[in-house]
């Protein structure tokens, strides 16, 4: 099976009440294993980082904000989705909101079968889930950001979740 090679970007969306907001995803192929994880995916054709951060986080949340510079992980994984192999390089970005309204009508249509539902996240809540977390260590590393605030470099956060 050929790879594809993908860069993507992602946003960590914290409200006034330190949550984060994540969307819950089936791979249509692994439907038994659903995977929150953040807003994001992959760069558009002479995209930056920043610029596919906020077009994504637009797309499946109707968030339209500008997220900081500077990317807080990093992230290197492979995965199979939807029958296809991934090696993806991911970037996370944050932005601040006040618990605003998540709209799904931005959608496109692969975004509509892939994504089932949203929720907001204390670290207790991550803590305590049962589904898959992307990245792996999400509860870990939302922890170490609200209590020491954004790195001065990406900080590498965990891989893959499936195979």
């Amino acid at each position: 099976m050929a790879v594809v090679n993908r860069r993507a970007a992602r946003v960590l969306v914290i409200d006034a009440e330190s949550r984060l907001l994540l969307l819950r995803g089936v791979d249509p192929d692994r439907p038994q294993f659903p995977i929150w994880h953040a807003p994001g995916g992959g760069l558009a054709a002479g995209e930056s980082d920043s610029e596919a951060a906020e077009r994504e986080l637009f797309e499946e949340t109707g968030i339209l904000t500008t997220v900081k510079d500077s990317p807080v992980w990093s992230r290197r994984l492979e995965f199979s989705f939807d029958g296809v192999r991934y090696d993806q390089h991911e970037i996370y970005f944050v932005c601040s909101v006040d618990r605003p309204d998540v709209s799904t009508g931005g959608r496109t249509e692969g975004e509509r079968r892939y994504l089932s539902e949203h929720r907001w996240f204390t670290v207790e809540d991550l803590r305590s889930e049962t589904d898959l977390l992307a990245p792996p260590d999400l509860a870990q590393r939302f922890d170490e950001l609200l209590r020491f605030g954004p790195p001065t470099e990406p900080v590498l956060v965990g891989g893959a979740v499936l195979p």
